[in-house]
Order: structure tokens, then sequence, then C-alpha cells
């Protein structure tokens, strides 16, 4: 009797134990939980921090992006090659002088307020319409270099090898533009229609212009 007694003692305090560390084990798994839970928010408080930080940087850059420049530039549109100079200014202004090839050396085409000029040595043609069609080469350096005047125009913008890389769109055309973190201008490329713009810019300052 007094066996059997103590031998359902001892299963009780086993029991007991049992319990007791199973409550032990489930608080420590609470605390645990509570513990993971807290490092995932702030790791989601940060992430978010560091992405609109991200975020406002690039703005910033872009907000500061040149838009008045004079150009050395090499234009490349498919297999041919163009050396000229790229003037351009936020008064949708822009005038590029071919200096390569030979045949094209001198030629001067230009935009301003949708106005179009073609000088070439004794010619000297103004046009109140477009003389380009709409989606040819000279018509989308334009309007590129325009639309870079509203930041609003770009769809997306990205940090890679300290350059700002824009992509913007007109007429349904994709383009790209690759500035450095000064807001001067390096490159703009077309890729569907294979055109890519090298630039090295020099900004303008317009007071200082007549």
């Amino acid at each position: 009797m007094i066996i059997n007694y103590l031998s359902a003692c001892l299963k009780v305090n086993l029991f007991i134990k049992k319990v007791e560390n199973l409550r032990s084990k489930l608080l420590k798994l609470r605390i645990f939980k509570k513990i993971l839970i807290f490092i995932f928010l702030i790791a989601v408080i940060l992430f978010c921090f560091l992405k609109f930080k991200l975020w406002k940087n690039k703005n910033n850059l872009l907000k500061n992006l040149i838009t008045d420049f004079n150009a050395e530039s090499i234009i490349e549109i498919g297999k041919n090659k163009y050396e000229c100079e790229i003037y351009h200014t936020s008064q949708h202004n822009t005038k590029i002088k071919m200096n390569s090839p030979v045949d094209f050396e001198g030629l001067i085409i230009s935009s301003e307020n949708k106005k179009q000029r073609i000088n070439f040595e004794n010619l000297n043609c103004e046009f109140e319409k477009n003389i380009f069609t709409e989606n040819s080469s000279p018509n989308l350096i334009f309007k590129i270099l325009d639309s870079l005047n509203d930041i609003s125009d770009f769809s997306q913008n990205t940090l890679e090898n300290d350059n700002i890389v824009v992509l913007g769109k007109i007429d349904n055309i994709k383009f790209e533009v690759i500035c450095d973190q000064n807001g001067i201008i390096k490159e703009i490329f077309i890729p569907e229609k294979n055109i890519k713009i090298q630039t090295f810019c020099v900004p303008l300052d317009l007071n200082s212009t007549s």
C-alpha cells in the first residue's frame, strides 16, 4: 500500500516537473518570439528609412541636373558616328554644330521655342514647323533635351557606379540619361533607335552670356 502511494507521489512529482518544464519552455518561446518580432519591426523601420533617404537623395540630385550646358559630343546612330558641339539651355534652346564627318562639317541645326533653323555655308533657313520627321534623330534629341527641364517626366532613376541613371519616355520611345552626382550629363541613350550621345559638358552661366 505504502509502495503504491509512494509510486503515485513520484509520478505526480514527475508530471508536475514536466508541466513546469513545458511552461518554462513556452515562456522562453514567447519571449523569443517577442524578441524576433521586435527585431523584425526594427529592420522594417530601418529599411523604410534607408529607402526614403535614398529616394530623397536621388530626387535632390535630379533637381540639380544641369540643363544649361555646352558640350563636345559624339553622336552614334547605328554604325555611323558624328562629332559635334551641343549647346542647350533650359529655355528650350538647342543648337547642334557638326564637326565631322567632313561632308557635314559646319552644319548647324537648331531648335528654339518650336522654331527650327538650318545653317550651312551660305544657307540660312528658319521654319515655323518641324522640318524633320516626328521621330527622326534630330527631333528626338531636341525633345529629350527639352524634357530634362521637368524631372516629373522621369519614370525611374537609380544610382550605378556613382552615376545617376534616369529613365524617361518621349512619344512612347524610351530613353536613358546618365549623369554624375553633380548633375552633369555624360550620356544619352535611345535603345529603340540605337542612338547614343556621349557628352563632355561644360555648364553655362547664362547670366554672363550675351
